[in-house]
């Protein structure tokens, strides 16, 4: 997960919510095409085209419109453009295992880690490609955070739950980052400490022609942090 900054919301949409309608009451599901393809631009440009959750590369035509607070629970948020986001589509068919993300959160209530600038520093990967929250210490795995996870802090305990609620760890991420993993140590050995910080510094930054930010960018940071 990473930090997301939010500009301001679509003028379209500002301007839906504040006309005066007698028959007509703006909600999620009946927005205009226009104010829906605004809100999706601009999202793709706030978070960089990567997925909220899992960091994979999205387009207009592969992401989904999620609330990060559900609606349904908290209906004032509904076009609250601070709880929109994008995320991976994925097949509402999948397995349980398989799903992440939005799938796999569903309408649960978790802390919006999105909007804190220090989100990155809240996880770290390990070398089985597995997220985990930070400072664990001696838990270096998954099984061993769960194994011990009256010993966590508070904080961490919060962690490691979203992690699970939103399937993190599920096959596919691992294997991803393992891959990752596996390409940084191989490159890094070739690399001073000095072009491994100007490679860390260029993952923070977006691509200034296209406005993309680096597919897992923060594992790629992490994993180079941790091996430099």
């Amino acid at each position: 997960m990473k930090y997301i900054e939010k500009n301001p919301e679509p003028q379209s949409l500002t301007k839906l919510k504040n006309l005066k309608y007698t028959d007509y009451k703006p909600r999620f599901h009946n927005l205009p095409v226009n104010v829906w393809t605004d809100i999706v631009n601009q999202l793709l440009t706030d978070q960089g085209f990567l997925c909220c959750y899992t960091l994979d590369e999205i387009t207009a035509e592969t992401a989904v419109l999620v609330h990060f607070y559900p609606a349904e629970h908290f209906a004032y948020l509904e076009l609250d453009y601070r709880n929109l986001y994008l995320a991976l589509r994925q097949p509402e068919s999948l397995p349980p295992d398989y799903k992440v993300g939005y799938l796999a959160k569903k309408d649960t209530v978790i802390p919006n880690y999105l909007h804190d600038y220090r989100c990155p520093s809240y996880f770290r990967y390990n070398t089985l490609g597995e997220i985990i929250p930070a400072g664990t210490g001696n838990y270096r795995t998954v099984k061993k955070c769960h194994d011990n996870y009256r010993k966590l802090s508070p904080e961490q305990q919060m962690l490691m739950s979203t992690i699970d609620i939103l399937n993190l760890n599920a096959d596919r991420l691992k294997e991803q980052r393992k891959i990752i993993f596996n390409e940084v140590l191989s490159n890094v050995r070739k690399m001073s400490k000095t072009q491994i910080q100007k490679i860390i510094e260029s993952l923070k930054r977006r691509d200034p022609k296209t406005g993309k930010y680096r597919r897992f960018n923060e594992v790629v940071i992490h994993y180079l942090e941790t091996l430099s």
